[in-house]
């Protein structure tokens, strides 16, 4: 029984020992600086582990990093005071000891008063590195569109997330892209389908500025993004409008978008705006087109169905 116990122990220290080994063995993510400090947008750079085996995961709300977070793929675009951690992950998911980034944003002075706020879009492509050209195209879309749709969805006392994330997955449920907070997820097959399709980047994008927190009616969610899509960002030779037959301004994305802008140009050239005040504040009503308008949805329906009848 002595010698059992005996060689027990010498198997538990021996275990011990290697778990000490393997944790010496971790590397530790090393970035460029320990601070940040920057007046419009930061850029913090990690040299890549000495290992490819592991890859740096990192946060941007100073929890700590876990197997499932962002992995490090580009220098990282920062547009907002923050705490930043980042850890080193093998193989088998098990992460190292992390290491902390203070992010400081500091306002240039005097500040412009025509300078356009800027997002902070950053990508992980880790699980489809073959991507790679797509997702840096489709950040600086985001970048490049992120000012002209936050002007044209602001409000008073609002201001947009500006750290944005486009994450690509090669297995997921999502049937294109889908939004949460201020994570946009693609679904790669949607991508190798429609390789040319980076206008869904600009719908997803305006659902983060959008940012409603309480129930607004879905065709109007889905109109406003693909307003801003499809008649702000694609080329007019792209547009589609709806069969006037079968239109009703409840039909979402397209239709919706195109109803939405004949209402501005025939009567109010803000109504998104005002429109998605109102959606952000949880106070939006179906009454709203009549006030801004003078008619209500089912007259202004009728009215742009005719319209479309016409062409």
């Amino acid at each position: 029984m002595r010698v059992r116990t005996f060689l027990a122990v010498l198997a538990v220290i021996a275990q011990l020992h290697l778990w000490a080994d393997d944790s010496a063995a971790v590397p530790q993510p090393k970035p460029k600086a320990a601070s940040v400090s920057f007046a419009d947008m930061g850029l913090l750079v990690f040299d890549a582990p000495a290992d490819p085996k592991w890859v740096i995961r990192y946060t941007l709300n100073g929890s700590a990093p876990k197997a499932g977070s962002y992995v490090y793929c580009t220098p990282i675009r920062v547009a907002s005071s923050l705490k930043l951690k980042a850890a080193c992950f093998g193989p088998d998911g098990q992460g190292g000891a992390a290491v902390e980034v203070e992010c400081i944003l500091k306002p240039a002075e005097p500040k412009d008063p025509a300078a356009k706020l800027q997002g902070a879009i950053n990508v992980d492509f880790s699980e489809c590195p073959d991507l790679k050209d797509w997702a840096l195209r489709a950040q600086k879309d985001a970048e490049e569109q992120y000012p002209f749709i936050a002007e044209k969805l602001g409000s008073e006392k609002f201001t947009p997330p500006r750290q944005i994330m486009l994450v690509f997955k090669k297995a997921t449920k999502i049937q294109i892209a889908a939004t949460g907070g201020d994570t946009i997820t693609f679904n790669r097959a949607w991508i190798d389908a429609h390789p040319k399709d980076t206008g869904t980047v600009v719908h997803e994008l305006t659902h983060v500025i959008q940012a409603y927190k309480g129930r607004n009616p879905g065709w109007l969610v889905e109109g406003i993004a693909d307003y801003i899509r499809w008649w702000i960002w694609e080329p007019q030779e792209r547009r589609r409008l709806p069969n006037p037959a079968r239109f009703k301004y409840t039909n979402s994305y397209q239709d919706t978008a195109a109803f939405l802008y004949w209402v501005e140009k025939q009567y109010d050239k803000d109504l998104v705006k005002k429109l998605n005040k109102h959606c952000r504040e949880n106070s939006y009503k179906d009454e709203l087109f009549k006030e801004f308008t003078g008619k209500d949805l089912d007259a202004l329906s009728k009215e742009f169905v005719e319209s479309l009848a016409k062409k």
